[in-house]
């Protein structure tokens, strides 16, 4: 709570969200897990300050690029936190629509890339029923 008690006065704000964006660039997953929850934490508890560093355009490409390398249960905290804070706390005020429109956005991308996958593997189960009937027939 002290890091958020710091974070929220105007001028720490945006180097306590650099600090955290660092931290969910970690390789170790221990690590980027953590900066997540302080990341909540904040978000929670900081107040309009810090929210209004959050729904920025840089904020928005840092936590984008992140999320694009990010892998499984690290990207699915990351998503799930974005729905949380789309739903919550940033619907609410117009400065904040940032969040929304980007969670949005990745939502759309992520339920794209499922199908995109969910077809591959069905024309991958069709060829090898199609190899299993060949191999029979010979």
């Amino acid at each position: 709570m002290n890091v958020c008690d710091k974070a929220k006065e105007n001028q720490n704000a945006k180097e306590y969200l650099e600090r955290i964006l660092e931290r969910l660039q970690n390789e170790d997953p221990h690590v980027v897990i953590h900066a997540l929850t302080l990341l909540d934490a904040c978000i929670n508890n900081c107040g309009k300050q810090f929210h209004l560093q959050v729904a920025s355009r840089g904020f928005e490409t840092e936590y984008r690029k992140i999320l694009s390398r990010a892998k499984g249960e690290i990207r699915s905290k990351m998503i799930n936190s974005l729905k949380n804070w789309a739903e919550g706390e940033f619907s609410k005020d117009s400065q904040l629509s940032l969040i929304p429109s980007f969670y949005s956005k990745v939502r759309e991308k992520s339920s794209s890339a499922a199908r995109e996958v969910l077809k591959t593997e069905k024309l991958a189960d069709e060829r090898t029923n199609e190899d299993a009937d060949l191999a029979k027939g010979t």
